[in-house]
C-alpha cells in the first residue's frame, strides 16, 4: 500500500504563478494527496483564478480563503486540515517537478528510519527561465545551524515528525523553514534524495529578496538560538547590521545613497568571502 500526502500552499497576491503551482501538485498523478490552498484574501486577481480552479478540480483541491497572520500562520492552519502520512508545503510561486511524489514515496518506503527527506531544486526567474541550481548539500547538523542548504519546496517529512517538532514558529517571517529543519535534524534522521524535486521562482519580488535588515535581524536571532553568539551566521549578520548603522547618514542622503549601497554590497561580499575562506563556514543574512 502506498503512502498518503498532506500538502499545503499558502498564497497571497501570487496570481502570476498560482495556477502553475496548483497544477504542479494536482498533475502528480498520485492517488493519495490531500491538498489545501489557503489564500489570505488576495486582491491581485487570485480570486478569479481560485474560482476557476475550484470548478475545474472539484473534489481534488481544498480551498480556504480567509485573512491570516502571514505565511507561517497559514501553513500551520493548513496542516491542521490536511491529512496524510507525508507532509510538505509548496509556496504559491514554487512548482513541483513531475514525478516528485512517487520519488519521495519510494524513498520513504525504502528508508523507514528516515524522518525527513529533501532533494535538489532549480532557481528560475520571473519568466520561468533557469538561473542556477540551489546550493544543496548532504545532511550535516552542524552546517545547518549556520547555513540552510535545504530547498524548502523539496522537503517532506513524516507525520510523527510534525507531531514531535511542529508547528512552525509564529514569531518568524523569513527563517521559518530553516528553524523547522534545524529542529527536525536534531530529533530524527534526515536524508538527501539525489533528484530534482522542485523549481523555485526568484523574481526580485519574492519575500526573501525584499526582507532587508529585518530579515538579517531574524537570521541573527535564529542562528544564535542554535549556536550562540559564535555561530558564523550570527557574527556575519551583526557585521552587516553594523555596516548599515555606520553608513546610515549617507544612505539617507539622495546624493550619496546609491554609491553607499554599492560600497555596502562590496563590503558584505568581502566579509562573506573572508568567513568562507578563513573559517570554512557558509553564512546567511
Amino acid at each position: 500500500m502506498g503512502l498518503t500526502f498532506a500538502i499545503v500552499t499558502p498564497s497571497y497576491n501570487k496570481v502570476r504563478y498560482l495556477r502553475q503551482c496548483v497544477l504542479s501538485v494536482l498533475e502528480q498523478q498520485h492517488p493519495g494527496v490531500d491538498y489545501w490552498l489557503l489564500d489570505s484574501c488576495s486582491n491581485d486577481g487570485s480570486a478569479e483564478v481560485i474560482d476557476r480552479l475550484r470548478t475545474e478540480f472539484a473534489g481534488r483541491l481544498n480551498l480556504r480563503v480567509e485573512k491570516d497572520h502571514g505565511q507561517t500562520d497559514a501553513i500551520n492552519r493548513g496542516f491542521t486540515l490536511a491529512k496524510g502520512e507525508i507532509m510538505g508545503w509548496l509556496n504559491a510561486d514554487d512548482f513541483y517537478v513531475p514525478g516528485t511524489f512517487r520519488l519521495v514515496e519510494d524513498f520513504f518506503l525504502a528508508h523507514p528510519e528516515v524522518g525527513m527527506v529533501y532533494g535538489h531544486a532549480r532557481i528560475l526567474d520571473g519568466d520561468s527561465r533557469f538561473q542556477v541550481n540551489y546550493p544543496v548539500q548532504s545532511p550535516n547538523r552542524k552546517t545547518l545551524r549556520s547555513f540552510d542548504y535545504i530547498p524548502q519546496p523539496t522537503a517532506f517529512w513524516r507525520r510523527h515528525v510534525w507531531d514531535a517538532v511542529g508547528p512552525l514558529d509564529m514569531s518568524l517571517n523569513w527563517g521559518l523553514d530553516w528553524d523547522f529543519f534545524i529542529r527536525v535534524s536534531e530529533r530524527c534522521p534526515v536524508a538527501l534524495l539525489d533528484a530534482f524535486l522542485a523549481d523555485c521562482v526568484c523574481d526580485g519580488e519574492h519575500k526573501t529578496a525584499v526582507g532587508g535588515l529585518a530579515r538579517t535581524r531574524e537570521f541573527a536571532r535564529i542562528s544564535r538560538r542554535y549556536g550562540g553568539w559564535t555561530n558564523p551566521t550570527h557574527l556575519f549578520c551583526h557585521y552587516v547590521l553594523a555596516l548599515h548603522w555606520l553608513a546610515s547618514p549617507w544612505l539617507r542622503r539622495p546624493t550619496s545613497a546609491a554609491t553607499t549601497r554599492r560600497l555596502l554590497d562590496r563590503l558584505q561580499a568581502h566579509g562573506m568571502t573572508w568567513m568562507t575562506r578563513i573559517l570554512g563556514k557558509q553564512v546567511m543574512y
